[in-house]
């Protein structure tokens, strides 16, 4: 069959003859009508992604089943399909939970294992999706990046009352747009550059309500001019920013599993629970720290490599010199009520009726009438404010 190959390290392909792909006693063997190019798929051709090779790149395809393992049931031959790119393992923790891009053991096809750029293509049958039969083809091998799409809109706690900024107009992005919208998004923004001129027009036609061109647009201009109006015009209206919100699980980066327990995403990642008397714990802990691969971030002498310490904030834009961390620049007397009005008065025991955090909620409540006009006062709660 024919196929696309990606045989070396650096630029360069081939498109040549290969051998088809021998089928599983748990996959079958699907007849290529359709794939898509990924933006995965140009970095493999072009040699700046690692790939074992040699390797048939291609993950968003559609088909025809032509062959069935041994095992398989519930697919025929002639199913029209397409299938998910993540292969798990399905044995362990986030594989059993529906997370499987999070498993361990994680095989991509096109990436790991052979893809569809070509005239066949092998996977296990249980990644397959079923295609209708007024379902196209083409709209079949996009059903993985709608997936993408689809899977981050699914995830976000969105309410009728939320604007979303949407970071480019991908393929990926266009689709987020649509469910954002279906969603029921207040607003949906979509930020772009001169090369997506078209792609941004297309977001509009699509739902979006703004579109912002990076390239001669400065968002954070827009955001002092809102600033300017609120400080000179006294207009404290409040603009609904868009906000990005990165979910991890508890612990990531950090020890998957120790002694068979699992570390990340539970409760045991609040401190890494190793012991220095096991032998095999260091030599855990010396897999993990070298897992940040110091070797690129710092030279021989053990200093920051230059290029690393030029990414943080300078100046003023440094988390610590911002006037409102910066205890002493916007520093306003806090006004407080006397506490002595705030006891239990006339109290008798066995009959009196009260609770502490009721009569302290008074006079919290208090100081925030008190300085109302300095807004000065605040109330921070840490993760542990419920069990505590």
């Amino acid at each position: 069959m024919l196929a696309v190959v990606k045989e070396h390290e650096g630029p360069g392909f081939s498109v040549k003859d290969v051998p088809m792909p021998i089928c599983g006693e748990e996959d079958v063997i699907v007849k290529v009508k359709s794939v898509g190019f990924c933006g995965t798929d140009g970095p493999i051709l072009a040699g700046t992604r690692k790939v074992p090779w040699p390797l048939i790149p291609g993950h968003e395809f559609a088909g025809d089943i032509v062959e069935t393992g041994s095992k398989v049931t519930g697919w025929n031959i002639g199913d029209r399909v397409s299938a998910c790119i993540v292969i798990g393992c399905g044995n362990c923790k986030y594989c059993i939970e529906g997370d499987e891009s999070l498993c361990d053991n994680l095989i991509e096809t096109g990436i790991h294992v052979d893809g569809a750029f070509a005239e066949y293509v092998r996977v296990p049958a249980k990644v397959l999706v079923k295609l209708k039969d007024s379902t196209s083809y083409d709209f079949g091998a996009a059903i993985d990046p709608i997936a993408s799409a689809y899977r981050t809109v699914k995830s976000m706690p969105l309410t009728s009352k939320d604007t979303v900024l949407v970071l480019g107009p991908g393929p990926i992005g266009l689709y987020a747009v649509q469910l954002l919208k279906l969603r029921g998004a207040r607003k949906i923004i979509v930020l772009g550059a001169d090369c997506d001129k078209d792609r941004l027009e297309m977001a509009l036609k699509l739902g979006a309500d703004y579109v912002i061109n990076n390239s001669i647009e400065d968002p954070i201009e827009k955001i002092k001019e809102i600033q300017k109006n609120a400080r000179e015009n006294n207009d404290a209206t409040r603009p609904i920013w868009p906000m990005i919100v990165l979910r991890t699980p508890k612990g990531w980066t950090g020890p998957k599993v120790v002694d068979g327990l699992q570390i990340e995403g539970s409760f045991r990642a609040h401190q890494v629970p190793m012991s220095m008397e096991k032998p095999e714990h260091l030599d855990q802990l010396k897999e993990w720290l070298l897992s940040y691969k110091p070797e690129e971030l710092f030279d021989e002498n053990g200093r920051v490599l230059p290029e690393i310490a030029d990414m943080a904030p300078k100046g003023n834009a440094r988390m610590g010199a911002n006037p409102h961390a910066n205890g002493g620049l916007l520093l306003k007397d806090l006004r407080l009520p006397d506490f002595r009005e705030y006891g239990v008065k006339d109290v008798k025991p066995g009959e009196t009726k009260a609770q502490d955090m009721i009569e302290l909620g008074a006079y919290i409540r208090d100081i925030f009438k008190l300085n109302k006009e300095n807004k000065n006062f605040r109330i921070f709660g840490p993760d542990e404010s419920m069990s505590n």
